[in-house]
């Protein structure tokens, strides 16, 4: 009986790792996204566009929740790591 539950266990962690592998490139590119649109907005402050200001505080505000989902996601790493 025992070494069902350890399987059962194991297959979970399994899912949990393949979940937390299939996070890593979505958030990369979420991040360079945001990256991009900073320099955009940039490039618009400097040539005298008012948009530029909009889009870097939307952009600071999403790269704020990005910076918090991506410490949530590295939580999950090194805690996956603790487990195996």
């Amino acid at each position: 009986m025992p070494r069902t539950r350890r399987a059962s266990g194991k297959r979970r962690r399994t899912k949990l790792h393949e979940l937390i592998w299939q996070m890593e490139t979505p958030l990369a590119e979420a991040i360079d996204l945001v990256e991009a649109l900073r320099l955009m907005g940039s490039g618009l402050n400097e040539h005298g566009c008012d948009d530029g200001s909009a889009v870097l505080r939307v952009v600071d505000a999403t790269r704020e929740r990005l910076q918090n989902v991506e410490e949530a996601w590295s939580g999950l790493v090194r805690a996956q790591g603790r487990l195996r």
